[in-house]
């Protein structure tokens, strides 16, 4: 009986009702339960010894096996981690070739043996590419106000042709494989410049080429022809040129105009006859124009590759944040990959993939104006036989809006892009002629780029319990192996390290001065939007190249802390220089001089000008950035 219910029934016999103390009654429960701990703990510390002498002795002996096992498992681990993750990054660090293993034939995906899952990347880029003004459709556009007493200029690219960076290009004087060309050209009774004209506008003469999200080849036949021709393989040139040849014959039978047939050799003879004429389907007109211009001219103005352009076509910027096929086939071949991710098969997600990697663009309206005023004095004989003094004025204005792009949150980083104004004057002051001319088109300042970097393939991996920053560097290795033309940005992909930096880190305790040219020489390629001289997109361009011969020293445009010296991707051997409040890029070298983590004196030799990474010949890359920006060296450097 507890001492709550014996003083109850003690006060009950007595003839009194008295209520019970709550708060002894809660002292008396604590009391109850320390005393129950400490019994309990008593007790249990007894068993627990006795029990461990009566074990000890039986378990002592197998103490070392178990140790042993446990160290065979841990080793084990280690050089399966070591094999499957370290290794294959440490080879691809020295050879600048990422190494990823196939496990087997589900694993092993390229394009050549998957066309379809192939197109079906390159066409989720074209799609979307598609929504945006290209150059050559900004290029012919008529300016949105026309005033003045002598204005006839028609399109844009005659008033702002020389800010859009146009240089002639003859592309049909040196045509690869012309023999084939003019000997299928002649077995299928068409002109064989034509046939030329129509491979060139579709692919550039690329035979890799994969255009309108499904035509393939270098004369850009569509698939569903490929398939009603027998062709095997697309990107064999004869068999390619062979179809393209005869499919074009077929067309201009049926059409009778060359016009009429190079718009349903890219959009579709069904559609040409629906519309009686060129389709207002997009890129056919472009096509059309490309083809057409080429044929008959010869020539055709494309941007140039040395010159930095102020006015660029929508398209152009959009293209720079569009998401590589190659990098959704990564992510593809690792999540189906069985040792890396457990799956037992590939299951391609490729428009999943896109609607997570593709940017948001943001963008805003600028106004290119063109005023020019000529005012002539000349002399005439009037009707009395006098010589009188005439003045004539004539002018041109005009205007046109542009779109602009201010920001990109693309697969690999947030990407911002700082427009100004560049305005141009010129005036001419003579006793019998007067000319001003007054020109206002974009500037480029400066483009910034911000991590976190790869988020969104970052997204793709976690969803799929691939958390690591190697999984992350492993999907932009493998997109690099599956395409060369693939180049992530040097700053970020240099070590998987850097893939989890943001930007604006600084490592060199100092601050630059004024800087020195690297190398001397002109400069070939400058800062801004061109043509790439390789690949041939129209693209930004980060820095300015410098040309030099091969094997000229390289020097620190101002002291600093070398940071990188090795194998970038697209820049070859490189050299970063960490300045304090900015860093310099040297790329394309053939020889490195500098060692990562040593300090460099301006003007000491890092490096020798060469031909590495995606180059045509030998030059110097040279780029400055500043926090997160890229900056025109021109700016910077000494005169």
């Amino acid at each position: 009986m507890s001492g709550r219910q014996a003083l109850f029934f003690v006060s009950i016999e007595r003839g009194l009702i008295i209520k019970p103390d709550r708060q002894q009654d809660r002292d008396i429960a604590n009391q109850g339960l320390t005393q129950s701990l400490k019994a309990g703990k008593k007790i249990g510390g007894h068993l627990l010894k006795k029990g461990a002498n009566k074990l000890a002795p039986v378990l002592l002996p197998f103490v070392k096996y178990i140790l042993v096992f446990l160290g065979i498992i841990i080793l084990l681990y280690s050089i399966t981690y070591g094999i499957t993750c370290v290794l294959p990054r440490f080879i691809s660090q020295q050879t600048n070739r990422p190494i990823i293993y196939n496990w087997g034939k589900k694993d092993s995906w390229t394009k050549e043996k998957d066309t379809d899952l192939y197109l079906k990347y390159n066409r989720l880029e074209y799609n979307w590419l598609q929504n945006y003004k290209s150059y050559y459709v900004l290029a012919g556009e008529k300016p949105d106000h026309i005033s003045g007493s002598d204005a006839f200029k028609e399109t844009v690219n005659e008033v702002w042709g020389e800010y859009m960076s146009l240089e002639k290009k003859r592309p049909l004087d040196s045509v690869k494989y012309s023999g084939i060309f003019r000997d299928k050209a002649e077995k299928y009774g068409i002109d064989t410049r034509f046939l030329e004209s129509i491979a060139w506008a579709g692919s550039g003469f690329d035979a890799q080429s994969v255009s309108h999200g499904s035509c393939l080849g270098i004369t850009g036949l569509p698939r569903n022809i490929i398939n009603d021709y027998g062709i095997g393989n697309p990107f064999a040139p004869e068999a390619s040129i062979e179809g393209g040849a005869k499919y074009l014959c077929k067309l201009l039978d049926r059409f009778g105009s060359k016009k009429l047939a190079a718009a349903a050799y890219r959009g579709s003879p069904e559609v040409v006859e629906k519309y009686g004429g060129i389709p207002p389907v997009k890129g056919v007109a472009e096509f059309v124009h490309k083809a057409m211009e080429v044929y008959r001219e010869g020539e055709i103005f494309v941007p140039s590759a040395g010159e930095g352009c102020s006015i660029v076509a929508p398209k152009e910027q959009a293209r720079q944040h569009s998401v590589p096929w190659s990098l959704m086939a990564s992510l593809d071949k690792i999540l189906g990959d069985p040792v890396i991710h457990g799956g037992i098969k590939r299951k391609p997600s490729p428009k999943e993939h896109f609607e997570c990697l593709k940017p948001q663009l943001e963008w805003k309206d600028f106004e290119l104006y063109y005023y020019e005023k000529e005012k002539i004095t000349y002399t005439v004989t009037n009707d009395k036989g006098e010589e009188v003094e005439k003045t004539r004025t004539e002018t041109e204005e005009y205007t046109h809006t542009v779109r602009l792009l201010t920001k990109a949150s693309s697969y690999s980083a947030d990407f911002t892009y700082n427009w100004g104004e560049k305005v141009d004057k010129y005036e001419t002051d003579r006793e019998d002629y007067y000319r001003y001319k007054e020109v206002r088109v974009p500037r480029l300042k400066n483009v910034s780029r911000r991590g976190p970097y790869y988020e969104p393939v970052r997204k793709i991996l976690r969803k799929n319990n691939l958390q690591s920053g190697m999984d992350t560097e492993l999907a932009v290795r493998t997109a690099m192996n599956l395409d060369p033309d693939f180049t992530p940005d040097a700053g970020i992909m240099n070590s998987l390290l850097e893939i989890s930096w943001d930007s604006g880190e600084n490592y060199y305790k100092g601050s630059a001065g004024e800087f020195i040219a690297p190398v001397e020489g002109s400069i070939t390629s400058g800062y801004g939007y061109r043509r790439h001289p390789v690949t041939g997109d129209y693209s930004f361009h980060s820095g300015i190249d410098i040309g030099a011969s091969k094997g000229e020293g390289v020097s620190a445009a101002e002291k600093g802390l070398v940071i990188l010296a090795g194998k970038v991707s697209g820049y070859g051997n490189t050299v970063i220089i960490d300045h304090g409040d900015c860093k310099t890029l040297y790329g394309h070298l053939s020889f490195i001089r500098a060692k990562s983590g040593e300090e460099v004196e301006q003007g000491e030799v890092i490096g020798e000008v060469g031909n590495t990474g995606v180059s045509t010949g030998p030059h110097l890359h040279f780029e400055i950035r500043k926090g997160p920006s890229f900056i025109d060296p021109e700016e910077y450097l000494k005169e």
